[in-house]
């Protein structure tokens, strides 16, 4: 038997839309959703290119947008309506936490450019007609040439008073931020976690000490914080491909997908 799938809304992202995270927290939001796209640009260039050439793609700038979108629907009807959209550099990866931060929604962001950046929630004492999404913090990597390919949020299951992100590099190198009233989004530590690209990141959301990694040299690395990351616990060499994606349970402890 043959599937027909059709399509029930659509909506025009301009560039290559690469990830969609819907607002997780119980209230008037739930069915708005972020989506983040990137492109490469040309040098001296504000024009998008479709090239693949990896000879001219590292000579090329990256752009991308944030864009805000209510997912409506009434019986059988959606619709997808464009909120806001923010102009960024080209986004790898976005992550909503999951608990809210200072009673706001808190969205975090990876991007081309070499910055984390955290976007808080409109608070709802606010009048104001401005922006869903505000600028809350930024990380800049003092390393040339480095991506932020993913993050994860440590929070997911647990409220963290200072809530942490684990972040994967295109340098292989994997870097846990850390988020505080007082300084801001800071850097706790970096250590080499992979061989090429580390494309994924992830916390064990039941003990938080510990993270996973994947990378191009396809391998799953379990890094356990509290013994020092000079070293991991565990490398899985199963994969036979690059590792890009892992992502822990958050109902059902000790219990992982990769891809």
């Amino acid at each position: 038997m043959v599937l027909v799938r059709s399509s029930l809304a659509h909506l025009d992202t301009v560039y290559t839309a690469d990830a969609v995270e819907f607002y997780p927290l119980s209230d008037s939001h739930r069915n708005r959703l972020v989506c983040a796209t990137y492109y490469l640009l040309p040098n001296n260039s504000d024009s998008p290119t479709t090239t693949d050439e990896p000879s001219t793609a590292k000579h090329q700038s990256r752009t991308g947008q944030l864009i805000v979108v209510d997912v409506d629907h009434e019986d059988e009807n959606y619709t997808l309506n464009e909120v806001e959209r923010h102009d960024t550099a080209g986004i790898f990866d976005i992550k909503w936490s999951h608990q809210p931060i200072a009673d706001q929604g808190v969205l975090a962001q990876a991007n081309a450019d070499g910055t984390v950046i955290l976007h808080a929630t409109q608070a709802k004492d606010d009048p104001s007609p401005s922006k869903w999404l505000r600028p809350l913090a930024k990380h800049q990597t003092s390393a040339d040439g480095v991506f932020y390919l993913s993050l994860d949020w440590s929070n997911r299951v647990q409220p963290e008073a200072e809530p942490r992100l684990i972040t994967s590099r295109n340098d292989g190198m994997v870097e846990l931020l850390q988020l505080s009233n007082e300084h801001g989004l800071e850097s706790r530590e970096t250590w080499l976690g992979h061989d090429f690209e580390a494309w994924i990141g992830a916390f064990d959301y039941w003990n938080t000490s510990v993270v996973y990694t994947g990378g191009d040299d396809a391998k799953l690395k379990c890094w356990d914080m509290r013994q020092g990351t000079s070293q991991p616990s565990l490398i899985s060499k199963r994969h036979l491909m690059g590792v890009c994606s892992i992502q822990s349970n958050p109902h059902v402890a000790n219990l992982l997908a990769t891809g």
